[in-house]
C-alpha cells in the first residue's frame, strides 16, 4: 500500500507557512535599567503583611531553621567609620518566627479553582508572633547560610572584636508530660504538651577570623567565601569548606576541619553572595559566587566577576567564569528562584569608590534599591521590580516556597518583613487558540468513535484486525517512543546543556530498529502472537511470562504514563494559566476515553495525525526562532560555538556521566529493552505480513532521525533566542516548559493553540499505547491464561475495563508527582525509571533469542539476582542511570545462563523457531504470509 499525497496539499502548506511567517510575533524592544539591563516587565513579586521586629538591627543574620525564619544579633546602629565595634550596641538575641501551619486539603483546592478562574486566593490570616532567647556572644556582619533543618552563624564582628566561631541553630522540641485528673484512662493517663526551644551548637573554628564573607550549604558541606580578615578592611581571597557529617570529630593538634580553597579573584572579595544551583552539564549541583565588592583604589566598588565551582569530585571540577554583572549596583543578597535563576539584591552605587561603611549603610528609598536576576543557562542578566516596601537593607531570605523580604518602616523604626511570591504574566491562549485545540482534540474523539463502530473483538481492539497500513503503523511506532519527551524534554536538555545526547538518543537507536526489524521481527511476526509476553511462554514456560507480564504493566503505568502526562500538562499551565491538576485530569480522562472506543485502530490513527502535527509545529518553530535572532542561523551557530553547545562526544572512562561509552552501553541495552518492547512490537503485530512488519520498523528510522535533529536544533535555537531576550523568560517556569513558553509567546495567534494541542495529542499517544498494552498484557497473559473458557465478549469486557483502570492509575500518580515542588529533568527521571525497569525484559529477551540452554527455573533466579543487582547500583553507587538498563541486561543474562546449567534443558526440537539460531524448519521469513503457524496460533 502506497501514500498519496492529496493535489491540494503543497498549495495548502504553502499559504500556513507565509501566514504564519507573516503574522509571527516579533519580541518587543525590551524596557532597559539606566545601566542597559533588560527590565523583565513580566514577573514581579507580590507580597504579604507578616509580624514586624520593634528592634531596628543592623547586619543581623537571617536564615531557615526547620521551615522557621531565624534572625540572630546584629547592631542597633550602622558604624560612621570602619568597623570598629568600640562603642556599637550589638544585640544580643537570636529570634524566629515559627512557619506557617500547611493549608489544608479544602484550602488547596479551593486556592486551585480560584487560580483556574484568573483570581488570587486571599492569603491565610497571619497571627504569629516572634519568640526570642538570648545568645551567648552577640555577633553581627558575618555569614549566614541555611540547611536542612539547622541554621549557621560563621564569623563576624564581635565587642572583643573579629571571630572565628561557627554556630549552628536548630530547634528541638521539648514535652512536658502532665497527669490527668480524676481517675483518667490508661491512655490519657499523659498529657504531652509540646514546646520548641532553640538549641545552638558549636561547630569547628573557622581557619582565620572572617566578617563581611559570604556562605551556603551544598549537600552535606558548608561553604564560605571571602570577606575581611581584619578590621582594617583586608580582603580575603579564599574559599573554606567543612564537612558536615564530621565536623565533630577530634582533629589532631594544630589542624583544621576545614578545607582551603583559592579563588580567581586577584585580591579577594568582600560581601560576595554564594548560591546553589543545578549545573545541567555536570549533573550536579555547583557554587555560584556573584556580587560583593573588590578594592578600588582606596576604597572599593562593585565586583564584576562572578564565577562557578564544582567540587574536585564532581566532573568539569574547579572554578569557571560567568558573564560580567551590572556595575551599577552593590549586590549582597541572593536567593536561588526556580530551576535555574538567582536573583541578587543590593543598592543603587553612585559616584566613585565606597567605604566598607558607606556599603554596609542601607539604601535611602526604594529608588535605590536594584533587584538583579542572572539565568544560570545562557549567562545572561535582567533586571526584576523591586516591589514596594520600607526600605533598610535590602535582605533576601527563603523559608519554604516564600520568599522573604526586609526592610525598615522609617516611621516606626520596625524591621518589616513581608511575605512575597513571584509571579509571572505572559501572554496566555487566546479565543482562537482554545478553538484550534477544541477542534484538534475533537478530531481524537471522532477517531475514537468512527473505528469503535468496526469493532470485531479483541484481534480488532488489540491488533485492528492485522491489516493496518505498514506506514501508519510506523509513524505510530515512532510516536508512541518519543512524542512530549522529544518535543519537550529534548529541546529543554539541549536549551540547559549541549548535544551530548544525540549520539546516544538519535544515531545508536537507528542500529537498534534495524536490528529488531531484520533479526526480531522475521520470528516474532510469523509465531501470530498478540504480546511479547506470549513468546516468552513458548520459549521458557508460564512462570516467566507472568514475571515479564507483570514488569510490564509496573514499567508502563509507574513511569511511562504518568511522567508522559505531566509534561504537557505543565506546559499548558504555562502557556495558557490553567491548572496544572485540572490539566492532568483532562488530558488523562479525554485518552481513556477514546483508547477504550477505538483500542489500537484509533491509538495508531491518532498518532499518525499528532506526528503531522508535531513536525510542522516544530519545524514552524525553528524558522521563528531563528527570524527573532539577530543574525539568523549564523548568529545561532556563533553563539552555540561560543557556549560549546555541539560538544557531541566524551570519551572520557567514566561510568558516573554522560560518556561516549556509557551511551555505547546505552544502546546495546534498548537493542534488547526496546527491540522487545510490547507498545512497537504490537503495531508491528498489527500488520498483514512479515514484510509489511519490516516496512513498519524501517519507517521508524526513516523518520526519527531527521526528527532528531530538527529537535536538538531547536534547543540550540532556544538557547540563542534567550540569551538574546533573558527578559523574556519566566523564572518561575520549570526548564521543560522552555519550548511551550517560546510557542505562547511568539507563534500566531491560532497556530500556538494547534501546535500546543499536538503537543497533547502527542503525550496522550503514549498514554493510550501504554493503556492498550497494558489491557492487552493484562487479558491475554493473566486473564485469558487462567480462565481458559472465557468468551470474547467477557474478554473484551475485561480489556475495556483494565483500559480505564490504567487510564485512572496513571492519571492519579501524574497528579501526586505533580506536588512536588521541583521535580527536576523529567527526561531524566524517565530515563532512571525506564532503565531500572526495562533492563530485565532485555536480560530475558537476550536468554530467549540468542541460547538454546537457557531455561525456565534459571531464568527466574537469574531475574531475581539482577532485582537486587539494579537496586544495589541505583541506590550505592554514581554510575550514570544512562547504562542502568545494560547493567541490568549483562547481570541477568549472565545470571541466568548460569543458573540454567544447573537444571535440564528443553529439546532443541522444541525450540524450532523460537530462537535465532533455531529457525522454522521450512519456511522463509521474507516468503511468509503471516498464516497461522503448526502450533495452531491464528
Amino acid at each position: 500500500m502506497t501514500m498519496k499525497i492529496p493535489r491540494w496539499f503543497l498549495p495548502a502548506l504553502a499559504i500556513f507557512a507565509a501566514y504564519a511567517g507573516a503574522t509571527a510575533a516579533a519580541p518587543a524592544e525590551a524596557a532597559r535599567t539606566s545601566d542597559g539591563v533588560p527590565l523583565m516587565e513580566s514577573s514581579s513579586f507580590r507580597l504579604h503583611a507578616m509580624p514586624s521586629l520593634r528592634d531596628r538591627v543592623y547586619g543581623a543574620h537571617a536564615g531557615e531553621a526547620g521551615g522557621a525564619l531565624v534572625s540572630v544579633g546584629g547592631v542597633l546602629s550602622i558604624p560612621e567609620t570602619g568597623l570598629d565595634p568600640t562603642g556599637l550596641e550589638f544585640a544580643p538575641r537570636a529570634r524566629w518566627l515559627e512557619p506557617l501551619p500547611p493549608l489544608t486539603q479544602r484550602q488547596r483546592g479551593w486556592n486551585r479553582i480560584l487560580r483556574s478562574l484568573g483570581r488570587d486566593p486571599a492569603p491565610p490570616e497571619d497571627t504569629r508572633e516572634w519568640r526570642s532567647a538570648a545568645i551567648g556572644t552577640p555577633v553581627a556582619f558575618g555569614a549566614s547560610a541555611s540547611g536542612g533543618d539547622f541554621f549557621y552563624v560563621v564569623g563576624g564582628i564581635s565587642s572583643d572584636g573579629m571571630t572565628d566561631r561557627v554556630v549552628r541553630y536548630s530547634f528541638q522540641e521539648l514535652i512536658e508530660l502532665h497527669a490527668e485528673e480524676e481517675e483518667p484512662e490508661a491512655e490519657d493517663l499523659l498529657d504531652p504538651q509540646v514546646y520548641e526551644t532553640l538549641v545552638t551548637e558549636t561547630l569547628p573554628p573557622l581557619p582565620e577570623p572572617l566578617a563581611l564573607a559570604g556562605a551556603a550549604v551544598m549537600g552535606n558541606r558548608l561553604y564560605v567565601a571571602g570577606g575581611i580578615r581584619s578590621l582594617d578592611g583586608e580582603p580575603s581571597n579564599r574559599l573554606y569548606r567543612l564537612d558536615l557529617a564530621t565536623a565533630l570529630d577530634p582533629v589532631a593538634p594544630g589542624e583544621s576541619a576545614w578545607e582551603t580553597i583559592d579563588m580567581p579573584y586577584a585580591s579577594g572579595v568582600v560581601l560576595p553572595t554564594l548560591t546553589v544551583r543545578r549545573d545541567e552539564v555536570a549533573i550536579a549541583d555547583a557554587l555560584f559566587l556573584l556580587g560583593g565588592l573588590v578594592q578600588a583604589g582606596e576604597g572599593w566598588a562593585p565586583a564584576g566577576e562572578g564565577w562557578k565551582y564544582l567540587p574536585p569530585w564532581e566532573s568539569h571540577a574547579g572554578w569557571s567564569p560567568l558573564r560580567e554583572a551590572p556595575a551599577s549596583a552593590v549586590l549582597t543578597e541572593s536567593l536561588p528562584v526556580g530551576p535555574s535563576h538567582v536573583v541578587l539584591a543590593g543598592k543603587r552605587r553612585t559616584g566613585g569608590p565606597l567605604s566598607l561603611a558607606e556599603a554596609l549603610r542601607p539604601p535611602g528609598d526604594n529608588a535605590d534599591v536594584v533587584l538583579k536576576a542572572y539565568h544560570t543557562f545562557t549567562d545572561r542578566w535582567a533586571a526584576l521590580p523591586w516591589p514596594e516596601l520600607a526600605v533598610g537593607e535590602p535582605r533576601l531570605v527563603r523559608t519554604g516556597r516564600d520568599f522573604l523580604f526586609s526592610g525598615y518602616d522609617p516611621g516606626t523604626g520596625e524591621l518589616a518583613f513581608r511575605r512575597g511570591e513571584l509571579t509571572h504574566s505572559e501572554r496566555h491562549f487566546s479565543m482562537w487558540d482554545y478553538f484550534a485545540m477544541l477542534v484538534y482534540l475533537g478530531v481524537l474523539i471522532a477517531i475514537g468513535r468512527y473505528f469503535a463502530r468496526k469493532e470485531a473483538g479483541t484481534e480488532f481492539f488489540f491488533l485492528g484486525g492485522r491489516r493496518i497500513p505498514w506506514w501508519a503503523a510506523g509513524l505510530s511506532i515512532y510516536a508512541t517512543g518519543v512524542s512530549a519527551i522529544s518535543f519537550m524534554a529534548i529541546p529543554a536538555k539541549t536549551y540547559a546543556t549541549d548535544w551530548l545526547y544525540f549520539i546516544g538518543q538519535a544515531v545508536f537507536p537507528t542500529f537498534t530498529v534495524l536490528i529488531a526489524a531484520f533479526y526480531f521481527i522475521p520470528l516474532l511476526r510469523r509465531l501470530e502472537i498478540t504480546t511479547v509476553m506470549e513468546y516468552f511462554d513458548l520459549r521458557f514456560g508460564r512462570g516467566v511470562r507472568y514475571l515479564m507480564s507483570a514488569v510490564a504493566v509496573l514499567g508502563q503505568v509507574a513511569g511511562r504514563m504518568s511522567i508522559t502526562l505531566l509534561l504537557p500538562s505543565l506546559a499548558l499551565t504555562a502557556v495558557t494559566g490553567m491548572d496544572l491538576f485540572l490539566c492532568i485530569l483532562l488530558m488523562g480522562i479525554l485518552a481513556t476515553i477514546y483508547t477504550v472506543m477505538g483500542g489500537i485502530s484509533a491509538v495508531i490513527w491518532t498518532d499518525v495525525l499528532q506526528v503531522v502535527v508535531l513536525f510542522g509545529g516544530a519545524l514552524l518553530s525553528f524558522v521563528i526562532i531563528l527570524m527573532n535572532v539577530d543574525g539568523g542561523f549564523g548568529q545561532m551557530m556563533d553563539l552555540a560555538v561560543e557556549n560549546n553547545k555541539f560538544n557531541l562526544v566524551d570519551l572520557r572512562l567514566d561510568l558516573t556521566t554522560a560518556t561516549m561509552w556509557v551511551m555505547l552501553l546505552w544502546a546495546v541495552a534498548d537493542v534488547f529493552g526496546k527491540g522487545l518492547g510490547q507498545e512497537g512490537l504490537q503495531r508491528a503485530f498489527s500488520t498483514k505480513d512479515v514484510r509489511s512488519a519490516r516496512r513498519a520498523m524501517i519507517t521508524v528510522v526513516v523518520v526519527a532521525l531527521p526528527a532528531s535533529f530538527l529537535f536538538y536544533g531547536i534547543g540550540t535555537a532556544l538557547f540563542a533566542f534567550y540569551s538574546a531576550n533573558p527578559e523574556r523568560l519566566n523564572p518561575t517556569l520549570q526548564t521543560d516548559g522552555i519550548f511551550p513558553l517560546f510557542i505562547a509567546q511568539q507563534l500566531p495567534i491560532g497556530i500556538a493553540g494547534l501546535v500546543v494541542s499536538g503537543l497533547f495529542a502527542a503525550s496522550m499517544s503514549t498514554l493510550d499505547t501504554a493503556m492498550n498494552s497494558v489491557s492487552a498484557i493484562v487479558t491475554r497473559d493473566f486473564y485469558s491464561a487462567f480462565r481458559k473458557g472465557a468468551t470474547e465478549r467477557e474478554q473484551m469486557k475485561l480489556a475495556r475495563w483494565i483500559t480505564v483502570a490504567c487510564g485512572v492509575l496513571g492519571t492519579g500518580i501524574a497528579l501526586w508527582m505533580a506536588s512536588f515542588e521541583n521535580l527536576g529533568s523529567l527526561w531524566d527521571m524517565f530515563s532512571i525509571i525506564l532503565g531500572l525497569i526495562g533492563g530485565g525484559l532485555g536480560g530475558v529477551g537476550a536468554l530467549a533469542l540468542l541460547t538454546t540452554r537457557a531455561n525456565q527455573a534459571g531464568t527466574l533466579l537469574g531475574a531475581v539476582v539482577t532485582a537486587v543487582f539494579i537496586l544495589w547500583i541505583r541506590f550505592y553507587t554514581d554510575i550514570h542511570f544512562f547504562i542502568y538498563g545494560t547493567l541490568s541486561l549483562f547481570c541477568g543474562f549472565a545470571a541466568g545462563y548460569l543458573f540454567s546449567l544447573l537444571f535440564p534443558a528443553k529439546p532443541i526440537e522444541e525450540l524450532d523457531g523460537l530462537t535465532l539460531w533455531t529457525g522454522k524448519s521450512g519456511v522463509d521469513p521474507e516468503e511468509s504470509d503471516g498464516s497461522p503457524d503448526s502450533r495452531g496460533r491464528g
